[in-house]
């Protein structure tokens, strides 16, 4: 079986037989914590979802992907600890990391704090640590919390409930120390 960008409707993934998964060169291939999806980012800035037991590819828009003419890019996946059919992708883009809920396409606050282009992003699911590297490596350690509330947030959309939250990326990228500051000036 070959990954065919143009096999969406799984008609005759065979029949085909130049195949093309990307309109230009593949630049990364990422499998889902289910084993049963992979994600593909060309360098046609077009990131793809398929699954792997039909090689048929998934309608899901994540929009244009700028890789700042990197070779190679390592995205990373991490599957939702309280529902297994939501998982979010870290995509190197430019000095930040996109993230995305991988099958509705929902495109998160990137996350900040590299002073040059990212090339990899790494998750550990035993520590829920996200790892990722320019010319520096920043661990963001604080990910299990911010995908919990996440989760949170997701499950009281579907309940009907409106809340203000703040995204992943938010919570990542803000300022620890400021607490006690915005907690004073709102007391003022």
């Amino acid at each position: 079986m070959s990954l065919d960008r143009d096999n969406i409707h799984n008609e005759n993934p065979t029949a085909n037989k130049s195949s093309v998964a990307h309109h230009r060169g593949v630049k990364s291939l990422e499998f889902l914590p289910d084993n049963c999806h992979l994600l593909t980012l060309g360098a046609d800035e077009q990131m793809y979802l398929w699954n792997i037991h039909t090689g048929q590819r998934l309608i899901v828009n994540y929009g244009l992907i700028p890789s700042d003419n990197m070779r190679v890019l390592t995205m990373a996946c991490a599957q939702m600890k309280h529902d297994q059919h939501k998982s979010l992708v870290y995509v190197p883009c430019g000095k930040y990391i996109r993230i995305f809920d991988i099958f509705t396409g929902q495109r998160l606050t990137p996350l900040n704090g590299h002073l040059l282009p990212v090339s990899t992003c790494i998750y550990n699911r035993l520590t829920v640590e996200l790892y990722s590297c320019s010319d520096d490596i920043l661990v963001w350690g604080a990910v299990k919390k911010q995908q919990e509330d996440y989760e949170l947030t997701l499950r009281k959309q579907q309940r009907g409930t409106t809340t203000t939250t703040q995204s992943l990326a938010q919570v990542l990228n803000r300022d620890q120390w400021s607490d006690d500051e915005d907690d004073d000036d709102n007391n003022n």
